[in-house]
């Protein structure tokens, strides 16, 4: 279990020690779940039971009972929306272009479905209404980085100037 107690020494083991260690942890398990529903803070109850506010979530989280349990669930096609406006979409761990937690960029799959093969680790994907989330594939197209600096409209290539202060340098060739 998640809650130890002290001094136990294999000569003082007995069966009916076993039940009162076990019948006070459940005990235990019980005050902190009820805590917990009640609207304690982790930290609140695991300072209460003197021990680490991970133990306590640990518990309530094999009890189904911690309220984040079921953002910690992934199914496969489940959808999150990203800090620049990209959506990322879980496809499994292992699966090729995802990182190591399973997750792709939705217009990087959906490309990589329309070509029949994944995308190389060069290939820019440009949305061509500059929406990030619209990720219909009549609006997405395959670039690489030197042609999708040139499109001066983009707006991932005006951010990264400004706030770089790097410029693009395109040459004409005549």
């Amino acid at each position: 279990m998640y809650l130890k107690y002290r001094n136990v020494y294999p000569s003082d083991y007995s069966p009916e020690r076993e039940r009162r260690v076990q019948k006070r942890l459940e005990r235990k398990i019980q005050s902190i779940c009820e805590m917990y529903k009640d609207g304690c803070s982790l930290r609140f109850i695991a300072s209460r039971h003197r021990t680490s506010h991970e133990t306590i979530r640990q518990i309530l989280i094999n009890h189904k009972i911690y309220k984040n349990y079921e953002y910690m669930q992934k199914q496969i096609g489940d959808k999150r929306l990203i800090a620049p406006g990209y959506v990322k979409l879980f496809i499994g761990i292992g699966e090729p272009g995802a990182d190591k937690g399973g997750w792709i960029l939705e217009h990087r799959y959906v490309m990589s479905k329309h070509l029949g093969r994944p995308l190389k680790h060069w290939e820019i994907i440009h949305h061509k209404n500059r929406d990030k989330s619209d990720n219909r594939i009549e609006n997405l197209e395959v670039t690489t980085a030197a042609d999708h600096s040139t499109c001066l409209k983009c707006p991932y290539w005006e951010y990264y100037v400004n706030n770089t202060g790097n410029k693009i340098i395109t040459l004409d060739k005549g």
